[in-house]
């Protein structure tokens, strides 16, 4: 066929041809069929027989073509399962969370109301005790737990709120106005906001704790000082936001669990931030994910 296309001076789909033949001349295969879900290619299959130029007859090409076509309906089918098994032990996992905080909150709340009570009570007119310091000291360990505590059953609960459809620009241009005052005078903020952006189906509160996340953790990154960049676009109907600072970056090792709970690079945070932070942007059907500059 290409021989064909080139005599009949159809140059662009005889070099398309040629590149064809390349590619499986270099997977060793005379025969390939996509196996091709709804919205992805999983892999080829590639077959090949040197002992006749034919080795197929139409009949088996379709065979190959319905097993392609089963095989991507199986690993289809396998996502499915893990999401529905990671729903479950979620579920689960949130649960065991909830009695999990019942059970500690009450006596963190009874350590701390002790604590600062003994304080009071330990610090006369004129007079400090040495031993004020430590009750301090247990009042906010306690309050570090809390956070724990919470930070966790964000993680472990399944996102709630609503659903309906919102401007993300102004999401975006809220949470800004919010934070600005924390962002310090020595860090520079660029916005690069779409004029005009689809509306996306994300609760607002929680698309703004993930934005109050990332900003936070950008500022943090340079130390308060140094450029963050804010920018949205669209592609394909698919709203992109997208946080970036001139901080040291992450090593390669960080980036990987990133977004592992309990995984973080600061020395009183509590590692679940951005594990949060991807539950809802995939509970809303987006993805969230980390890129060097």
């Amino acid at each position: 066929e290409r021989e064909e296309r080139a005599e009949l001076g159809d140059d662009r789909e005889a070099g398309a041809l040629a590149e064809v033949l390349a590619s499986m001349k270099e997977l060793n295969t005379s025969l390939v069929a996509a196996v091709r879900g709804e919205t992805e290619v999983y892999g080829f299959l590639c077959l090949r027989d040197d002992r006749l130029r034919d080795a197929y007859t139409p009949e088996e090409i379709v065979i190959l073509r319905a097993l392609a076509a089963q095989a991507a309906s199986a690993v289809e089918s396998l996502r499915l399962y893990e999401r529905l098994r990671d729903r479950d032990r979620l579920a689960a996992l949130g649960e065991m969370a909830a009695g999990l905080a019942h059970e500690i909150r009450n006596p963190l709340g009874s350590i701390k109301a002790s604590a600062q009570f003994l304080a009071e009570s330990a610090e006369p007119a004129g007079k400090r005790d040495p031993s004020h310091e430590f009750l301090g000291i247990i009042v906010e360990e306690v309050d570090r737990l809390n956070r724990v505590v919470s930070s966790f059953l964000d993680y472990a609960r399944p996102t709630a709120g609503s659903h309906e459809p919102l401007d993300p620009t102004a999401t975006v241009e809220r949470t800004l106005q919010l934070l600005r005052p924390e962002l310090g005078p020595e860090l520079v903020l660029a916005m690069e906001l779409a004029p005009s952006l689809p509306a996306v189906r994300i609760d607002p509160e929680r698309l703004r704790q993930v934005l109050l996340n990332l900003i936070q953790n950008a500022a943090q990154a340079m130390d308060g000082r140094g450029k963050l960049s804010i920018r949205t676009s669209v592609l394909e109907r698919t709203v992109e936001i997208a946080v970036s600072d001139t901080g040291p970056g992450l090593p390669a090792r960080v980036r990987e669990n990133l977004f592992v709970p309990f995984v973080t690079t600061k020395d009183r945070g509590t590692g679940l931030g951005l594990a949060i932070s991807q539950r809802i942007v995939s509970a809303a059907g987006g993805r969230i994910e980390a890129r060097a500059s």
